[in-house]
């Protein structure tokens, strides 16, 4: 049984060190989200980070918290969905754990430490201490473990415990999340450079207006070869992209690391010229890539085409 690495880990004593791991940050200074007024909360006049967190951590909808400081008054921002990430002036964030099901059973090459702690909350804290500190679980005074808190590399298997809590931390990257959590686009027929031989108007052309190849509906998306490996940023021409209408990005990609910025993909057809039909999506520089937020094309003739410059 998977529990009886945490107890040779006890009577060992001695804590394994697994070499060099990547650091996870739950809080960082400069940087919040985009503030939603039809789903977030504003709180004024907390006085410090905890408290911002505290009051996170007691609403069942939060994921996310951004605490400013400034000689007027001190604001408190509660994220329901941290999106579009951005820099702030006097600013402190931060991301709540995951809750996981169970006790963390990996073994014990992943235990960083054992503490006291009297809460879950306050093992939360101690495994935002440790860079290390990928996950943790919280043992109460009724368990095998009473108030013990266990710091994790990570926890990739849970197993049934009784009087145990765990959570997997959330890690602040100054990159968003879909410069990691993205569907690719890779079909050759995609590329702007294909001109469609065999696509007319309504024979053989694809589009982007729900599930087709490898477009599966609004999202994040990437391009990749054959397909290329961004939007045109000028039409291809009508006709393009194995679709009737091809799409191409408006203005030029952004420059800036991290931001994801709004813009409108124009659709170019015969009829209708090469910017009647336009969608807005949203454009994400990441490390060396970019990641696009693609909706349902408004019109089934329309397709998000792709190239390499």
């Amino acid at each position: 049984m998977q529990i009886f690495y945490l107890l040779s880990f006890l009577w060992v004593g001695n804590i394994f060190q697994a070499g060099i791991v990547f650091g996870c940050n739950s809080t960082m200074e400069g940087i919040t989200w985009d503030f939603d007024n039809s789903a977030d909360v504003l709180l004024p006049g907390v006085e410090s980070v905890d408290k911002c967190l505290q009051n996170c951590q007691q609403d069942p909808d939060c994921q996310g918290f951004t605490w400013t400081y400034s000689g007027v008054m001190d604001m408190c921002y509660i994220f329901k969905f941290p999106r579009k990430i951005h820099e702030c002036e006097n600013c402190v964030s931060g991301l709540i754990p995951r809750e996981l099901s169970g006790g963390c059973s990996d073994g014990a090459d992943d235990i960083l430490d054992v503490l006291t702690a009297q809460s879950v909350d306050e093992c939360f804290q101690l495994c935002s201490d440790n860079m290390e500190c990928h996950a943790y679980t919280w043992w109460n005074e009724t368990s095998l473990f009473p108030n013990s808190c266990f710091l994790l590399q990570n926890c990739k298997h849970q197993h049934d415990c009784k009087g145990c809590i765990s959570g997997s931390m959330n890690c602040i990257s100054s990159l968003p999340p879909q410069c990691t959590d993205y569907k690719i686009l890779d079909e050759g027929d995609r590329s702007a450079r294909n001109n469609n031989g065999d696509c007319g108007l309504n024979t053989d052309c694809k589009c982007d207006s729900g599930n087709s190849g490898k477009f599966h509906g609004a999202g994040y998306y990437r391009f990749q070869e054959p397909a290329g490996i961004i939007m045109p940023e000028s039409t291809p021409g009508p006709v393009h992209c194995q679709a009737y209408g091809s799409g191409f990005l408006k203005g030029t990609h952004p420059t800036k690391m991290g931001r994801e910025e709004d813009m409108v993909v124009c659709f170019d057809n015969f009829f209708d010229g090469n910017c009647n039909y336009q969608d807005d999506v949203t454009v994400t520089l990441c490390d060396g890539y970019y990641v696009y937020y693609l909706p349902n094309a408004s019109h089934c003739n329309n397709r998000y085409c792709g190239i390499t410059p």
